[in-house]
């Protein structure tokens, strides 16, 4: 009796496994940030009808992470949907992390799912 619940438990893991293992990752590297925000880069979902495309808040933030000295950073876990959904990557500023700014641009919006892999490169502009 005891090896055929052995059995149920790994067939058990094997079907959940990809669901388990699903993790997004977010990497990249950044110049001209140190001296317009701070080292903290922030992943943040806004609905899909649009609403907080503008805005920012607490319990729109999914992630973050810290970019190290040379502007690297990375951002991975497994709190995005299995579909794809819009979400935003954004830098936060000096007095508060929930600055959204256009000039100069401090957050890009992509689109991703719980299993995307992307390296960012630059998205910092003085100038939108």
């Amino acid at each position: 009796m005891k090896t055929f619940y052995d059995k149920l438990i790994i067939v058990l893991f094997f079907l959940t496994g990809q669901w388990v293992l699903a993790q997004y990752e977010i990497s990249g590297k950044l110049s001209n940030y140190d001296s317009l925000w701070t080292n903290e880069i922030y992943l943040s979902y806004f609905a899909p009808d649009g609403y907080g495309y503008n805005v920012m808040s607490e319990d729109q933030i999914i992630n973050s992470g810290i970019l190290d000295e040379q502007g690297n950073f990375k951002i991975e876990g497994n709190s995005l949907p299995d579909h794809n959904s819009i979400v935003r990557l954004h830098l936060g500023g000096e007095k508060s992390k929930y600055i959204l700014s256009m000039r100069p641009v401090n957050h890009i919006h992509m689109i991703l799912n719980n299993q995307s892999k992307i390296y960012v490169d630059k998205f910092i502009s003085v100038y939108a």
